[in-house]
């Protein structure tokens, strides 16, 4: 975590008023923060520094900040808006068509052929939930995978089964390739973004804060009867192992960490940050292995320099 997202943090005044959102998402750092938790009771992960901020102060555990710090992972929980009037138009959207300027080609594998489009994301709407945005806040993302076979999950030498392509010009909406199969495109649904600073896990070590002091914090990650969704950075669901190993040693080229240059890979996995998960959507027709869940990873410094060429993608489920 940057130094600058430390120093934000702990320089973040109180928060004394709250603008209206969403109240399933947003609402940490509201009066009722400071009352006893009944045991099962949710209440959502702050949605940015001061929210942060002002819960640690209203339940006396400031003295958490230097270990939260590192750990801390700002990101999007993405809600599907059913009723949009135009999803392809739609700043953060999934299916439907990319806007890709004329002069980019569709991706496409020479075996698997045209790639399918999954999702895209205006980094500049990104932005403006996420302060100090750890990314180059232009241009849109556009997101595709072989979603017809899907026989890449990301092992080594999936390289070809996704692309993120990275355009200044969001450009005019692009029918896919004549050869696209009919199960490979998706219905369009625009995603509403909303700012939520999550925990990561240390890799293979249990989270370094006491039961009882994060009790008392009372955040509790994701929406409550919810699993999955769709995310961009932050902190994934994850349903097997953990995915920064697997990018670090695959992204290498290397498929077994025991062996001496997995060894030597393992002590950098905690560089990768999530980018993208796109849960299975049955209003959008994306089906993902049984249920499951896809992921595009970055490293944190090919994120902070826009260089997204440089992702890994993932594939899991049950």
């Amino acid at each position: 975590m940057p130094c600058e997202f430390f120093d934000a943090l702990v320089r973040a005044p109180l928060r004394t008023e709250r603008a209206g959102s969403p109240d399933r998402v947003i609402r940490a750092g509201s009066d009722d923060d400071n009352l006893p938790m009944a045991p099962d009771e949710w209440r959502p992960p702050p949605a940015v520094m001061t929210d942060l901020r002002d819960r640690l102060e209203r339940t006396g555990t400031t003295d958490l900040l230097p270990t939260l710090a590192p750990l801390l992972r700002p990101g999007l929980v993405l809600q599907p808006e059913l009723e949009h009037p135009n999803p392809e138009e739609a700043p953060v959207r999934v299916g439907g068509r990319p806007h890709l300027p004329a002069e980019v080609e569709w991706p496409r594998d020479p075996v698997a052929g045209p790639l399918s489009f999954i999702a895209e994301i205006d980094l500049a709407e990104a932005a403006t939930l996420l302060p100090d945005a750890p990314f180059p806040a232009r241009g849109t993302l556009s997101f595709f995978y072989e979603a017809v076979r899907q026989e890449a999950w990301g092992f080594v030498g999936d390289e070809w089964a996704w692309r993120v392509i990275h355009h200044e010009d969001r450009g005019l909406l692009r029918d896919p390739p004549d050869d696209v199969e009919t199960m490979g495109g998706f219905t369009p649904i625009a995603l509403t973004p909303h700012p939520q600073i999550q925990v990561t896990t240390p890799i293979n070590a249990p989270l370094p804060i006491p039961e009882a002091a994060w009790a008392t914090m009372g955040w509790n990650q994701g929406v409550p009867g919810e699993f999955g969704g769709h995310r961009f950075l932050g902190v994934p669901e994850q349903l097997q192992g953990d995915m920064r190993t697997e990018c670090q040693l695959s992204a290498n080229g290397v498929e077994e960490s025991g062996s001496p240059d997995g060894a030597a890979l393992l002590g950098d996995s905690d560089q990768w940050r999530l980018l993208l998960q796109i849960d299975s959507d049955e209003n959008a027709g994306m089906n993902w292995g049984d249920a499951g869940l896809i992921y595009w990873w970055i490293r944190e410094s090919d994120l902070a320099a826009g260089a997204w060429d440089r992702t890994w993608f993932m594939l899991q489920c049950m």
